[in-house]
């Protein structure tokens, strides 16, 4: 609640001509910080009298300051440190918050929130986030805890097959990589919002990345003559093998964020330009979105990790359309905008 009062310039002064004022808080002490900033920087055109009269005129009223109750204090506490300790994982261990009182009770807050005081119940706490949610879960949060659930699992379904075809992987491998990480998180993250799984970008980046890399004693009928047969896919050829490199990359990849994250490094993310990331989600929406005409045409379209070739087979094959498969893919591309 600011109180605007006007100050007028000195008579005779050329400097002044301008309207000033000046907001007054009903608080003493922010208008004399205001008046001596104002002191400073107007310097003649300043009159200490107008001030004193302002703060005359400004109605003297008792200020009431209500503290929170002890639980909400508490409570309220606890969110803070568990924010912080947040930021800070490895310091979570060990550490608690000490509220001490005027009284000569001490008031001990764990860090886990819920944990209690025994050791091994607070440690079981920071390390399975899930304890403490089950703790605040009642009957109506389960219902919608359900709902989502089946909601996320039926779209999942689907969604995670694609991600395989994306990726040159069997249907059941994407089926794998969507159940499989949401099962862990739910009892080790700690974030609500996060969502865990196979994604399109990652499942194009294993597959441009894993292409054509099996040795001839891993895959020999893509090989003739000791040579990479042209326009052959390992992936289709020798789907065995190429699931298990699939399967060490993927736990190359863990470890490597692991080890991020156990380094802090991720300050390197704040390198990678809007431009930059804006362009490669782009650029793999293209290329996916291109490389699944061929559902819709009815015809088989070769893989390729440039837009240009595979832009030109799908107009090369063209006369190859089956209009009623076209026709069914319309007609459900429409109905999913609509």
């Amino acid at each position: 609640a600011l109180l605007a009062q006007p100050i007028s310039a000195p008579a005779g002064s050329t400097r002044c001509n301008s309207a000033l004022s000046l907001s007054l808080h009903r608080s003493g002490a922010m208008a004399v910080g205001m008046h001596a900033v104002a002191s400073v920087q107007l310097g003649a055109c300043f009159e200490h009298g107008d001030v004193a009269s302002a703060l005359e005129r400004v109605p003297k009223r008792p200020v009431e300051i209500q503290a929170l109750p002890e639980e909400r204090s508490i409570a309220a506490a606890g969110i803070l440190q568990e924010r912080g300790m947040q930021s800070r994982p490895m310091g979570r261990y060990g550490k608690m918050l000490q509220c001490k009182g005027t009284s000569a009770d001490e008031v001990k807050l764990s860090v886990a929130g819920d944990g209690g005081r025994h050791p091994v119940r607070r440690v079981l706490f920071q390390l399975l986030p899930i304890l403490q949610v089950m703790t605040t879960l009642d009957r109506h949060m389960f219902r919608l805890d359900v709902i989502a659930g089946v909601t996320v699992g039926i779209m999942a379904i689907p969604q995670s097959m694609s991600y395989a075809s994306i990726a040159g992987l069997p249907f059941e491998y994407g089926l794998y990589s969507a159940c499989v990480p949401p099962l862990v998180y739910a009892f080790l993250g700690q974030s609500r919002q996060l969502a865990v799984g196979p994604v399109a970008m990652v499942s194009l980046l294993v597959e441009a990345g894993l292409a054509n890399t099996l040795t001839e004693e891993e895959c020999p009928e893509s090989f003739a003559n000791g040579a990479l047969r042209p326009g052959v896919h390992q992936s289709e050829m020798c789907p065995h093998e190429y699931a298990k490199l699939a399967i060490i990359t993927a736990a190359l990849a863990g470890v490597l964020q692991i080890a991020a994250r156990v380094l802090k490094m991720q300050f390197l993310v704040s390198f990678l330009g809007h431009p930059v990331t804006s362009g490669f989600t782009s650029a793999a929406a293209i290329i996916i979105g291109t490389s699944q005409l061929k559902f819709i045409l009815g015809y088989n379209l070769a893989k390729s990790e440039f837009f240009v070739v595979t832009l030109g087979n799908l107009f090369a094959n063209i006369s190859k359309t089956n209009y009623v498969t076209l026709g069914l893919g319309v007609a459900w591309v429409v109905f999913l905008i609509l």
